[in-house]
C-alpha cells in the first residue's frame, strides 16, 4: 500500500514541477487539502507548495509527505528544508505527536538552516489530521537546544507566518515580566531588554523568560525550569497557553495567585491579548494548587502587584 502512495506521489510532483503547484492549470495555492512547505530560491523564507496527500491514516500521510518534502522537482524554483546529507533515520507516531529522528550530520547545519527545517516540517506535518506536534530527534537521542536543555515538541503555533518574512530578522523589545517577591505573597515587576527573531511568538518568548527565571537575587521564580510549553496562541483577544503536567505537579516557593498571575498580567502587558487561558495537556478542568480555577480565561489582576506598582 505504501507503494502504491508514492507511485501516486510521484505523479502528483511531476505535475507540480510542470505547473509550479499541481496538475490542475490555473489552480491557486490555498485550493488544494494540504500544502507543503520548502526553502524559497533566496533561502531565506519558506515556500508553500499546493498538495493532497493521498493516504488515509496518518501515519501513511506523514510517510508521503516526508516523501514529497525529500524529494523536489527539476526545475522548482525552491529547495527542500532537510539539507542534502542529512538522513531521516525513522517516522514513528506516538499518540498525536510525530517523532521525527535524522542522522548525526543534523548537527551540521547552520541555525537559519535549522529554523527553517523545522518549521518547514511543524507547518507541514501538522496539517495531518491526527498530529498536533513534531518532536526532533538526533540519531536516538531527543534534539537539545544549545543550552543543554530538550527542544521538546513544537506546534505550528510556535511559529508566526508571515509570508515572505526574512528568516535573520530580529526584533529588539523591552519585556515587562512579573516574578515572586521576597515573600512570594506579591508581584514584582522586571524590565528585560531582549532580542529574538520575529519567526517566534512574542508570548511564547515570554514564557520562556518566564522559566528562565529573575535577574535579581531577591525575587523568586515562579515556574519550574523543566515545564514544558505544549502551545501558545492568541486568539480574539485571548492568549491560549498549554503546558504539560509539570505545571500541576511541581512545588512552588510562592503562593498560586502569584504563579498564575505572573503568566496573565506578564502576556497581557506586553502583548494584544486582554485573557489569558490556561490548559494542562490541553484540558482546562483542573485547579492549580487546588485552588485557583483554570476552566475560564483570566484578566489582568492589579491587586497582587506589590504596592508601589498600582
Amino acid at each position: 500500500m505504501k507503494k502504491l502512495y508514492r507511485w501516486c506521489a510521484s505523479i502528483l510532483i511531476l505535475c507540480m514541477a510542470m505547473t509550479g503547484a499541481g496538475c490542475a492549470q490555473g489552480k491557486k495555492v490555498e485550493d488544494y487539502k494540504n500544502h507543503l512547505y520548502f526553502i524559497n530560491a533566496k533561502e531565506m523564507s519558506l515556500e508553500k507548495v499546493g498538495y493532497t496527500l493521498e493516504g488515509t491514516e496518518a501515519v501513511e500521510e506523514a510517510d508521503e509527505m516526508m516523501e514529497q518534502l525529500l524529494h523536489v522537482p527539476d526545475g522548482a524554483k525552491y529547495y527542500s528544508a532537510v539539507p542534502e546529507g542529512v538522513k531521516v533515520n525513522e517516522i514513528k507516531l506516538q499518540g498525536k505527536i510525530l517523532k521525527l529522528d535524522f542522522s548525526k550530520k543534523y548537527q551540521k547545519m547552520s541555525a537559519s538552516q535549522e529554523v527553517l527545517m523545522k518549521e518547514a516540517l511543524v507547518l507541514s506535518f501538522t496539517q495531518i489530521n491526527g498530529i498536533d506536534g513534531v518532536e526532533f530527534w538526533v540519531d536516538g537521542k531527543p534534539l537539545q537546544k544549545k543550552n543543554g536543555s530538550i527542544q521538546g515538541i513544537m506546534y505550528a503555533d510556535d511559529f508566526v507566518q508571515s509570508s515572505g518574512a526574512d528568516i535573520h530578522t530580529y526584533q529588539q523589545k523591552e519585556l515587562v515580566l512579573y516574578f515572586g517577591d521576597s515573600s512570594g505573597k506579591k508581584l514584582v515587576k522586571e524590565k528585560v531588554n531582549v532580542r529574538y527573531n520575529s519567526n517566534m511568538s512574542l508570548e511564547k518568548l515570554i514564557l520562556e523568560r518566564l522559566i528562565k527565571g529573575p535577574s535579581g537575587k531577591s525575587e523568586k521564580k515562579i515556574l519550574p525550569s523543566e515545564m514544558r510549553i505544549l502551545g501558545v496562541s492568541v486568539k480574539d483577544g485571548i492568549c491560549y497557553v498549554n503546558l504539560d503536567q509539570t505545571f500541576l505537579d511541581s512545588v512552588y516557593e510562592v503562593e498560586p495567585a502569584v504563579t498564575i498571575y505572573s503568566i496573565v498580567n506578564s502576556i497581557i502587558d506586553n502583548g494584544t491579548a486582554a485573557q489569558v487561558q490556561i490548559s494542562v495537556n490541553g484540558q482546562t478542568n483542573e485547579k492549580f494548587q487546588g485552588s485557583i480555577s483554570l476552566e475560564k480565561p483570566l484578566a489582568r489582576n492589579e491587586n497582587i502587584m506589590e504596592e508601589e506598582e498600582k
